[in-house]
C-alpha cells in the first residue's frame, strides 16, 4: 500500500492519537479510510483530484463515494472531507483535532 504525501503528513501530525492509513472497516468490501481514528471512530478522508476532474467530481466516483458514506454511517463513524491544500496548510488538522477534543 502506497501511501499518499498528505496520508504521511496527518499520520506524522496524530501521532499518539491512534491514526492508522488505508484501514478496511466494513465486512466484504473493498472499501478503506484514508486516515481513520478508530477508537473515536473519525475517518478522514482526502479528496483528491476535484481541480482536475479526477474521479471524486464526476458519476461513477461519485456514486461509490456516497455509498461508501453510508456505509461509514451505518457503522457508527463520522466522516470529514478535506483537500490535499487542507492538509499541507494544517488547517485539516486543526480540525480534526478539535474534533478529537470534543470526543475525548
Amino acid at each position: 500500500m502506497k501511501l499518499t504525501n498528505e496520508q504521511r503528513l496527518l499520520l506524522e501530525q496524530a501521532k499518539g492519537y491512534g491514526a492508522v492509513a488505508e484501514l478496511v472497516f466494513y465486512p466484504g468490501r473493498r472499501y478503506r479510510i484514508d486516515v481513520a481514528f478508530p477508537a473515536q471512530k473519525l475517518a478522514v478522508e482526502i479528496e483528491g483530484g476535484g481541480w482536475i476532474n479526477g474521479r471524486h467530481s464526476r458519476g461513477t466516483g461519485i456514486e461509490t463515494d456516497a455509498e461508501k458514506s453510508a456505509l461509514l454511517a451505518i457503522q457508527g463513524w463520522r466522516l470529514m472531507r478535506v483537500t490535499p491544500k487542507q492538509v499541507r496548510n494544517g488547517t485539516a488538522w486543526a480540525w480534526i483535532r478539535e474534533c478529537l477534543g470534543r470526543v475525548a
